[in-house]
């Protein structure tokens, strides 16, 4: 009777070890970040969100040109979005740090404005969508399924121990 009790602790720590392992994945990486930027006629709009859509509060946000040079900063409100004055065309990435882990850089381009068009006439709503950033989906994905396997064999390796020492 007294090597059932060793095995049965064993797989009780192993089982709980292994839930661990998966319930802590949703927890730790549900925060990935992700950035979208939109170049609309006048001004450039800014949206930060995290993995499931909760949009980025109060996250920082910076604004640099391909000389790194800041060209603007500023602060996401409650709905995860902040806008700045459309800067000359060119190339700019934005930086938005929700705090420690949490941040994600995205490059952009503001067009120039076509030869044909003249400076006062009517514009598109948007001249430039650009697609949210990866925000680490299947990297996220992967490690899951990885800490899922590891904890499964942790399972398993502890019901074979627990076999044999009975």
């Amino acid at each position: 009777m007294t090597r059932r009790r060793p095995a049965r602790r064993l797989r009780r720590i192993a089982t709980g070890l292994a839930l661990v392992v998966i319930l802590l994945p949703s927890s730790v990486f549900a925060h990935a970040i992700g950035v979208a930027v939109r170049v609309l006629d006048t001004k450039v709009e800014i949206e930060g969100y995290f993995e499931g859509d909760d949009p980025a509060r109060d996250a920082t946000v910076i604004v640099t040109n391909e000389r790194n040079d800041v060209v603007a900063e500023g602060t996401l409100d409650g709905g995860g979005r902040w806008r700045f004055a459309k800067p000359p065309p060119g190339k700019y990435a934005v930086t938005v740090d929700a705090g420690p882990g949490h941040s994600a850089k995205r490059s952009f381009v503001v067009p120039g404005d076509p030869p044909d068009r003249a400076e006062n006439s009517p514009t598109t709503k948007e001249a430039a969508d650009v697609a949210p950033a990866d925000s680490g989906t299947k990297r996220v994905w992967i490690q899951r399924i990885g800490l899922v396997c590891a904890a499964l064999l942790v399972v398993a390796l502890a019901g074979r121990l627990a076999s044999r020492t009975n």
